[in-house]
């Protein structure tokens, strides 16, 4: 299904997405799994238990729709989405330096063509390279050896330092991590964007991308905020209190990775 889904948003995108989501949602409905119920319960104790099943069935559309998403473009065909992906005047007026913090909510897997939109030259770390967007844009993957993560995050900070943007998965965790929560459960955050901030000065601006009904939209916060005696930690719980606030508001773009990190991974 998701196959022919994919096939299909090479002609009608749209419609094609429109139908992913109906399909997320419905095997949700059918399995009980993807997420269950209960763990969407378990994460937001305040919602009813109706609210929970309609939250449940939204993440598995959600899922589905970026699934269908990502095959569209991996079978070379990104060309046919990129007219769905918009940013909002708020982006736009984002200059350098800056760091881009983003989270695996939403739309995460459109990111890449929204950038390009902006028209202005970033360097955005991605955990391997799904497309190869239009310059002024420029992909750096997170994968490989120590000596090459270092090497890229030499490369961020001289990109901050000539007054560019850098975007950052915030909570995608390698080695390097700080301690926080989310959801009043333990979370833990990359440490990349960070050091980088406490090294260039450069503020942090936290985002997330969701889909809207004719295409995509950005949400942007305000530049993180932290203490001078422990910056990094206290941006961390900034970032972790951004996300924290959003979810809670908007608990159907919780993505399933994410899910599971904060249900199943103990720190």
């Amino acid at each position: 299904m998701t196959d022919l889904l994919a096939l299909v948003a090479t002609q009608q995108p749209r419609l094609a997405f429109a139908l992913a989501s109906f399909a997320g949602a419905m095997r949700n409905r059918m399995t009980g799994r993807w997420p269950a119920v209960r763990e969407v319960e378990t994460l937001f104790p305040d919602l009813s238990h109706r609210r929970a099943v309609r939250v449940a069935a939204a993440i598995g559309a959600l899922d589905e729709r970026n699934d269908v998403f990502v095959r569209c473009v991996r079978r070379g065909d990104i060309d046919r989405v990129r007219p769905s992906v918009a940013i909002p005047e708020a982006l736009r007026r984002i200059d350098g330096p800056c760091i881009l913090g983003t989270f695996h909510v939403g739309a995460f897997q459109t990111i890449g063509v929204m950038l390009e939109a902006l028209g202005k030259p970033v360097l955005a770390f991605r955990d391997g390279i799904l497309f190869t967007p239009r310059p002024p844009v420029e992909l750096q993957s997170t994968k490989g050896s120590a000596q090459k993560r270092t090497a890229s995050f030499i490369k961020a900070v001289d990109y901050l330092n000539r007054g560019g943007l850098v975007l950052m998965a915030l909570d995608a965790a390698p080695a390097a991590t700080i301690a926080t929560e989310c959801l009043n459960r333990p979370f833990l955050l990359a440490r990349g964007a960070f050091a980088l901030s406490r090294m260039t000065a450069a503020p942090i601006v936290p985002l997330a991308v969701r889909w809207a009904r004719k295409g995509t939209e950005v949400v942007v916060g305000d530049p993180l905020q932290g203490d001078a005696d422990n910056y990094e930690q206290a941006l961390a719980a900034a970032a972790a209190r951004w996300l924290d606030r959003y979810l809670r508001e908007s608990p159907s773009e919780l993505g399933l990775g994410l899910l599971r990190e904060l249900l199943y991974r103990s720190v």
